[in-house]
């Protein structure tokens, strides 16, 4: 029987999201077929495992520090023994096969990869490159314009740059995209942080927005369905 690591969560403001679609996963892969492990990934980077993750209200509870602890190394899933037993360490499983369900934030754009990668774990999804490239919209941008592929017309602003030019911005919405505009962080899903703004007090909220996100932004010029 496959031995498959299912690993959501991680350090982005969508782990809740993330938890939903790893226990969403847990619940439909065949247990005839599989033999599955969950791992969650905490906001602090620590990793955590327990049978009881097939049920939500683990998490709803709040504090999974009371799971194993868990790492990988050498295709293997060890638990780590902190409290009490000097820092030993127990082996789990060798896994055969990991899937990822993180959202944004490293456990999508590649950190997940590179893990699976340097342990010799298949991965059901994307390896480190187009992981890294695809999740930044800004990054698949400049991709899909080196393959002729059309994109809608944007600006790409990081947090320091709009500090110190703000203003320079602000008149290059209005002469190049016009409004309205579509404004997003630039390496989180496509429903968080995301604001339709009209007008230019409408930018410099959304941008206030989405810079709480992230610190890379992109302004998409908005196009309306006249369907």
């Amino acid at each position: 029987m496959r031995k498959v690591a299912v690993i959501f969560g991680g350090k982005s403001c969508e782990n809740e999201i993330s938890v939903l679609t790893g226990v969403f996963v847990l619940n439909v892969l065949g247990r005839e077929k599989y033999d599955v492990t969950p791992v969650y990934l905490d906001t602090d980077g620590k990793a955590y495992t327990s049978p009881e993750m097939y049920n939500l209200d683990v998490f709803k509870r709040g504090d999974v520090t009371l799971l194993k602890r868990v790492f990988f190394e050498d295709g293997y899933l060890w638990e780590l023994k902190e409290k009490g037993t000097g820092g030993k360490v127990k082996k789990l499983v060798k896994v055969d096969c990991a899937f990822n369900c993180c959202h944004g934030g490293l456990g999508e754009g590649g950190g997940v990869s590179a893990l699976m990668e340097m342990n010799g774990i298949p991965l059901a999804s994307p390896s480190v490159l187009p992981s890294a490239v695809f999740l930044d919209k800004a990054a698949s941008k400049l991709i899909a314009a080196a393959l002729n592929i059309p994109t809608v017309d944007y600006i790409r602003v990081q947090e320091n740059d709009y500090k110190k030019r703000g203003r320079f911005l602000l008149r290059s919405i209005g002469s190049r995209l016009k409004y309205p505009v579509v404004i997003k962080p630039a390496r989180l899903g496509s429903s968080i942080g995301i604001t339709l703004a009209k007008n230019e007090d409408e930018v410099k909220s959304g941008l206030d927005a989405a810079f709480l996100l992230d610190d890379k932004v992109i302004i998409e010029k908005f196009l309306e369905d006249k369907a």
